[in-house]
């Protein structure tokens, strides 16, 4: 390590920052759009009543279950069509958005910085 190079213009110079910092946020992204994906199947199957003990609903619960969990609590479920609507379900998808919005923009940010 040459004296003033910081850790951060070495770790840019032997991988690449761009290239690095692409794939990260592709990988945000697609983090972003599986979860939220999931979720939405889950609201959807929920509105739609189908049964809790068929094979893929409950695939679909358990898959989005430590996704919801925190939020599901929030808000009581409104009843559309004679089916529960699951509001801490549609919270988890905004905020888990938000999160991706505020990490890709951290990302870009640290690795955009001037190099020393």
């Amino acid at each position: 390590m040459r004296a003033g190079q910081s850790w951060l213009h070495q770790f840019r110079s032997r991988f690449g920052a761009r290239s690095f910092s692409t794939r990260l946020v592709q990988l945000i992204r697609l983090a972003i759009v599986v979860i939220d994906g999931i979720i939405a199947v889950r609201i959807l199957l929920t509105i739609a009543g189908a049964n809790p003990q068929a094979g893929f609903t409950s695939f679909v619960d358990g898959l989005s279950a430590p996704f919801v969990g925190p939020f599901h609590p929030v808000f009581a479920d409104q009843p559309v069509n004679g089916h529960p609507l699951e509001l801490g379900s549609l919270l988890a998808i905004g905020v888990y958005a938000v999160l991706a919005y505020v990490a890709i923009r951290l990302v870009r940010r640290i690795f955009s910085a001037a190099r020393v």
